[in-house]
């Protein structure tokens, strides 16, 4: 078997015709060439088709991939932003320090709205090849298997099919940092977070039934098992257990690039072993979004939101937008702003994902009629 083509090497694919003709133009506008690149996966093929755009880019390979990430990543460019960041804070199991993670607050939120530019200022090329390599490997991939787990919970008929409001997966990564300034996104946005970790969650509790018996107190491989304590690396697995929830909870909050390994995992052996390295215990995530939580910050510091649903302000819908609240949060709270999130929405919604549908999908398919019995069973919410 040959070996695999670099790109601009004499292995790599050859150029068509019209990139031939492109690889003539003058070494200042083939650099706009690859600037107006609309996807990474584009000038990918454009590097391995063409020695002479390779090259160009290698002169200017900063610049380029901010305006292809820009192109590609359109209104989540920030999220993947926050994803890159995040990841150099935050070192699990250790918390970050309260400095940095109101330094980080602050940052993200004053850039949800900056032009694009502005976002990417500051990020180095190893930055942005980060960047580019979680959207292709991780966050893309897993839209759309998330997609599809969705679709089996609403309607299997309309498998090959995906929510067109679809734009979120890259801001659960990782979720415990989000967990902590929910504050900065609408509720139908946390709502959204919530169901993307609802569905990690109940994946990683099917894992742990798969592998509750590799890894129970008195599995054989413990050979210190005759101790009071709990042997390294063993865990009580029974049902809601605390450790289970502990366990389920804070391995979901490991963030995308885990639970994508987890995903791809198929040896059961292989698994047990992943999970041994990468599982950990958490009760934020779950803390922050409980009813507890959302009614002391009520009580104690409102929110915005908060005070907009105090005073019974209306909540339309005005289309598919980047900002907007999706159809059915708005028919769910009946056309009123409604500030909560999290547990107090009905399980049954946030299996299929209800928040990331666009209007024509989700009336076309069986979601409407769902979100209007929910309402109507809670007797006038979601």
């Amino acid at each position: 078997m040959s070996q695999r083509a670099q790109p601009g090497s004499s292995h790599a694919t050859q150029a068509t015709p019209t990139a031939s003709l492109l690889e003539t133009l003058p070494s200042e506008l083939r650099r706009q060439v690859l600037s107006h690149i609309s996807d990474l996966d584009d000038l990918r093929a454009l590097m391995f088709a063409s020695p002479v755009f390779y090259q160009q880019y290698r002169l200017d390979r900063k610049h380029v991939l901010s305006q292809v990430l820009i192109s590609t990543l359109g209104s989540l460019l920030v999220d993947a932003y926050a994803v890159q960041r995040s990841a150099t804070l935050y070192s699990p199991p250790r918390p970050l320090p309260l400095d940095t993670m109101r330094e980080f607050i602050q940052n993200y939120t004053s850039l949800r709205f900056a032009v694009p530019e502005l976002v990417l200022e500051d990020c180095t090329l190893a930055d942005l090849v980060d960047m580019a390599a979680f959207h292709r490997s991780v966050a893309r991939p897993l839209s759309l298997k998330c997609a599809a787990l969705f679709l089996q919970h609403l309607d299997p008929s309309l498998k090959g099919h995906k929510p067109g409001g679809y734009r979120v997966v890259a801001r659960l990564d990782p979720a415990e940092t989000l967990a902590l300034f929910f504050g900065a996104f609408n509720p139908w946005e946390v709502e959204e977070i919530d169901c993307i970790y609802t569905l990690i969650r109940n994946k990683y509790d099917a894992v742990l039934d798969a592998i509750q018996c590799d890894l129970a107190t008195d599995n054989p491989s413990f050979d210190n098992r005759d101790r009071l304590s709990t042997p390294p690396g063993s865990w009580d697995f029974s049902h809601e257990s605390a450790d289970r929830r502990r366990l389920r909870e804070g391995t979901a909050l490991r963030g995308l690039r885990l639970f994508s390994k987890v995903l791809a995992t198929h040896d059961h052996e292989e698994l047990v072993k992943t999970m041994q390295q990468y599982q950990v215990k958490s009760g934020t995530y779950e803390h922050v979004l409980s009813w507890v939580a959302q009614h002391r910050r009520r009580a104690v510091y409102p929110s915005a939101g908060d005070l907009a649903e105090a005073r019974g302000e209306k909540l339309a819908f005005a289309g598919d937008t980047k900002d907007g609240p999706p159809l059915a949060w708005v028919i769910g709270w009946r056309g009123r702003y409604t500030n909560v999130y999290g547990p107090v929405i009905p399980a049954p919604l946030k299996a299929w994902g209800h928040v990331f549908w666009d209007c024509r999908r989700l009336v076309e398919s069986k979601g409407k009629d769902a979100v209007l019995r929910a309402r109507d069973e809670r007797g006038g919410g979601a």
